[in-house]
């Protein structure tokens, strides 16, 4: 039905005595409304609104309550690199020269970092003194206990000789204590000379190794600060990092250090295989080395049968695992200011709200640990 309004409003102000009459169509709208709603009031006075109904023939997609591993899974991207050697000092001394920088090329046993071996000389030339002091002494002191014992036995003949039993007795027991008591001060002094032998035969071995080699082919990854001509050196103190293609690693740059430790498990792929990845930590001396030249610390792993270095892979990091429980599929899940909820299928098809209590949540996944039992269908939604 096509209306026609008719007057207007003056320019400036309203026609004479009434309301605009498209204001007042309005004003009447809005009262047939309030009468069709107030229409729908039961007898309390309050409105209901009309249930919603699915349309005829409609259908639900749904799921069947499982038990299975629920877990986080991350998806980050690394690369096969090569492992690191620790090259070392072999003695004390006082470094003379050295022979490769960071980023050369190296062969197994080439010479890095010489040694000036004159403090080993000295050394040698006071541990012979001390060993050759040392046996005189114990032979002076191994005569000196002859001599003692001598003594007694001679007294022990003279009071035999003249039947005194009592001066023997005494006296024998004198004797045995001062044979215990020689024999034991002479096999402490034997030990203590075969200690100064042995540090002796070690200095000589070490003289003429005063030299640090690569411990394989490589390239030099690093180089101790304190490597300079002229400065001291500690046996088996780091001189330098070699790295090793052999012992390869897989870095992950955007891993978290604390959340690849703390991982459940992790596997790395290249596309055709799949492989087993174990954390590797850091030593001590790397994790300093790496502090002050202001590297990053990008947590390593380990496997067997690694790719070539320079490899790049997927890495899966499972973060967190529950094994063999109860799950639902995320869309599954409803919640509201009561909590978790499914709706569950009746034996009739009718759906049963059921409050629940979830506990991890994977990307499909929702571990339920209370309301719901394996093999119970639910609804999920589309």
């Amino acid at each position: 039905m096509r209306l026609k309004l008719l007057g207007r409003a003056k320019k400036g102000g309203r026609a004479s005595g009434s309301a605009p009459r498209g204001k007042s169509l309005v004003l009447a709208a809005a009262v047939c409304l309030s009468a069709v709603l107030g229409g729908c009031r039961d007898g309390a006075g309050s409105a209901s609104a009309p249930e919603l109904l699915e349309p005829v023939g409609a259908t639900r997609d749904t799921a069947v309550v499982t038990r299975e591993d629920c877990y986080k899974l991350a998806i980050y991207n690394g690369q096969v690199v090569p492992g690191n050697r620790e090259a070392k000092f072999p003695q004390d001394g006082t470094v003379t020269e050295i022979l490769v920088h960071i980023g050369d090329t190296v062969k197994k046993g080439q010479v890095l970092v010489r040694l000036d071996e004159t403090g080993l000389e000295k050394q040698i030339q006071e541990l012979e003194g001390e060993v050759s002091r040392l046996k005189q002494e114990n032979s002076l002191l191994d005569t000196i206990a002859q001599k003692q014992e001598a003594q007694l036995e001679l007294t022990l003949q003279e009071q035999k000789q003249k039947g005194d039993s009592a001066g023997y007795e005494e006296t024998s027991m004198e004797l045995e204590a001062l044979k215990l008591k020689n024999r034991q001060e002479k096999e402490s002094r034997a030990l203590s000379l075969e200690e100064l032998e042995n540090t002796l035969q070690e200095t000589r071995d070490a003289y003429g190794n005063a030299e640090v080699t690569a411990p394989c082919d490589g390239v030099v990854q690093y180089m101790e600060e304190s490597v300079k001509v002229g400065a001291a050196a500690k046996k088996d103190t780091l001189a330098a990092y070699i790295s090793d293609a052999s012992q390869a690693a897989v870095l992950c740059p955007d891993l978290g250090n604390s959340a690849a430790q703390n991982a459940e498990k992790v596997t790395a792929t290249d596309g055709e295989k799949e492989y087993e990845l174990t954390y590797l930590p850091y030593t001590t001396e790397e994790s300093v080395s790496m502090a002050l030249a202001g590297t990053k610390i990008m947590p390593r792993f380990s496997g067997e049968g690694l790719p070539p270095c320079g490899t790049y892979l997927t890495i899966s990091v499972i973060g967190v695992m529950r094994e063999n429980v109860i799950v639902i599929p995320v869309n599954a899940l409803h919640q509201d200011s009561s909590g978790s909820y499914v709706y569950c299928v009746r034996e009739d098809g009718s759906q049963e709200r059921r409050d629940i209590k979830t506990g991890l949540v994977s990307e499909t996944t929702v571990e339920v640990t209370e309301g719901l039992e394996e093999g119970e269908t639910i609804y999920v939604k589309s």
